[in-house]
């Protein structure tokens, strides 16, 4: 049975790590992320959440749910927030549909929240996120019904796309190409020169 699944994207110190913690089924153990995609299974039926460094590049084949984590600095969204969704965004070839939960708030204003999403909006005109969650600066006053009920709200994307190849398996691949297309051209010259 294959399973459909939840996408944490972020950089280092968004949060990923502690928001997969609260999603995963507790049963199972605590894994460190480090900087590659880890899959723990989450509470929410038929689904995994995998933490996805922002470098990595985004696999979005099947059913999935999109979130990208932000950590604001001094409370103000940083350039480097909505570059790093507009490139993930750039980097799949159809519009999909994601979620921003906005980590380590200290202001809990309506208005701030309001300008804030406004802000990513007008950032994003072309695929705004459809939901944006706002989590406190700590761990304890994580509200954890309003964070699985906003993941399970969170619409899914059902992708069926050929492999994306990242820049180092393409060249891996052309160059087994150009190997083998070297070796035919050596079997047959060496071929031709026996039978000539």
């Amino acid at each position: 049975m294959s399973h459909g699944r939840i996408l944490l994207f972020g950089d280092p110190g968004t949060g990923k790590s502690t928001i997969g913690n609260i999603l995963k089924d507790p049963s199972d153990s605590v894994v460190n992320s480090g900087t590659k995609a880890v899959c723990l299974p989450a509470k929410e039926k038929h689904w995994i959440v995998c933490e996805i460094p922002a470098c990595q590049s985004m696999d979005i084949r099947g059913q999935t749910k999109i979130i990208f984590m932000l950590a604001p600095r001094g409370g103000r969204l940083m350039t480097s927030d909505v570059k790093f969704v507009k490139n993930a965004l750039k980097s799949v070839p159809e519009k999909i549909q994601y979620g921003v939960i906005v980590n380590f708030c200290n202001n809990n204003e309506v208005s701030w929240q309001h300008d804030f999403i406004q802000l990513l909006k007008a950032h994003l005109p072309l695929n705004p996120p459809m939901k944006v969650v706002f989590l406190p600066n700590e761990l304890k006053n994580i509200n954890q019904e309003q964070l699985i009920e906003f993941v399970q709200d969170m619409p899914i994307n059902d992708t069926f796309l050929p492999d994306i190849l990242t820049e180092r398996e393409f060249m891996k691949k052309t160059t087994c190409l150009k190997i083998s297309i070297l070796m035919l051209i050596l079997f047959l010259v060496v071929y031709n020169s026996k039978h000539s």
